[in-house]
């Protein structure tokens, strides 16, 4: 028959090893959840201005105009050449 003390030194094995995994389960949970944040409406201060087209299209478009080199002349006229039928 099994002895008292192999039972009793089971039964410790078998509590230690639940409580790690519940243990770890734990951590796992709290780990896992989101901190939900409360919506807020966004105050005068930080209202961000949204661009119009026209106003990222002047963003975009040079200041100062360069005359075009040979080269990027010549990129053009092989374009325009291969656009025409």
């Amino acid at each position: 028959m099994i002895s008292k003390k192999f039972l009793k030194k089971s039964l410790i094995g078998v509590l230690i090893g639940v409580f790690v995994v519940l243990v770890i389960s734990g951590i796992y949970f709290l780990l896992s959840q989101k901190k939900s944040q409360p919506t807020q409406l966004p105050s005068p201060k930080e209202e961000v201005k949204e661009k119009t087209i026209e106003e990222t299209l002047q963003d975009l478009t040079p200041k100062e105009q360069r005359p075009l080199t040979e080269e990027e002349k010549k990129e053009i006229e092989e374009a325009l050449k291969n656009l025409t039928p």
